[in-house]
């Protein structure tokens, strides 16, 4: 995606340098002419010439955010995915505890140290995405 923000704003780049090019061509011109409409012309074209910079200062604008922004939206991304990959993990361990109906207290305590362990993990998990987020 950025590779076409680049291309796009070449090529606004290389119609700047076109349009200026047949601006000043047209001032040659005018300043052959003797028309009354001369000097309306001549507005004409440095209001085009203001309009052409005033595009591509936008399109490199734009662009800088751009590129400014791709790595903070790489990092989210890349966070995004290890969080979801890690609750992926976290929600599979959830469901396998088990505990039987008939179970001792020794089963029960051993089924609680797991989910006390994984809580902590969890807490600990939530604190470094919040820091992120």
């Amino acid at each position: 995606m950025m590779w076409l923000c680049q291309v796009f704003h070449d090529d606004l780049s290389g119609r700047r340098e076109a349009v200026s090019d047949a601006i000043t061509r047209c001032g040659r011109l005018l300043q052959q002419t003797t028309s009354e409409e001369a000097d309306d012309i001549r507005a004409r074209l440095t209001a085009i010439r203001d309009q052409a910079d005033f595009v591509l200062r936008l399109s490199a604008d734009r662009l800088t955010a751009l590129e400014d922004a791709l790595p903070i939206a790489t990092h989210f991304a890349a966070t995004q995915n290890d969080l979801r990959a890690w609750l992926d993990e976290v929600a599979a361990e959830v469901r396998s505890i088990d505990v039987p109906q008939n179970a001792s207290s020794e089963q029960i305590r051993k089924v609680l140290e797991n989910a006390k362990v994984h809580f902590r993990l969890f807490c600990i998990r939530k604190v470094f995405s919040d820091c992120v987020a």
